[in-house]
């Protein structure tokens, strides 16, 4: 997989109408300003979740309605759940260091590749859906894909 695939898919109609549609309704924009930086993001991305770039592509022309309706529910629901960071017993960072919130610089281009391949995950393969979450580093693993997974059954 190439830097020059991942842009591809980055700037293609496909994601493009995906990311929009979803930010439409959740009143936010898709932030395009940081392409190059969401090369390496989505890299990883598709990396951990062991799916090949050209079938992600080929699943955001056909499952386009069911990505934007998983990815709307998702920002939703997340939109008034604070930000959970997760540190190792003895390492929390003190209160002056902890998260604070910022003004919205929008959504980061990609995003609904990850969206994507969440839900080829539930569809597809729920059992690997946890393992998929901890490899992304994702804070409360098994509580997000049962989050997840309700929400795709709404």
């Amino acid at each position: 997989m190439t830097d020059r695939a991942i842009k591809e898919i980055l700037i293609s109609n496909e994601l493009s109408e995906i990311e929009v549609a979803i930010t439409i309704e959740c009143k936010t924009y898709v932030n395009k300003e940081y392409i190059d930086f969401a090369i390496g993001v989505v890299r990883r991305e598709i990396d951990n979740s062991g799916l090949p770039i050209t079938y992600i592509r080929e699943q955001l022309k056909l499952k386009k309605g069911s990505i934007i309706k998983l990815g709307i529910q998702i920002l939703k629901f997340a939109r008034d759940k604070p930000i959970e960071e997760e540190y190792p017993q003895g390492e929390e960072p003190p209160a002056s260091e902890k998260t604070k919130t910022v003004s919205s610089n929008g959504i980061g281009v990609g995003f609904g590749i990850k969206y994507a391949i969440y839900l080829d995950f539930l569809e597809s393969n729920p059992k690997e859906l946890h393992a998929y979450i901890k490899k992304e580093r994702i804070p409360n693993a098994a509580k997000f894909a049962k989050t997840l997974t309700q929400l795709y059954n709404t």
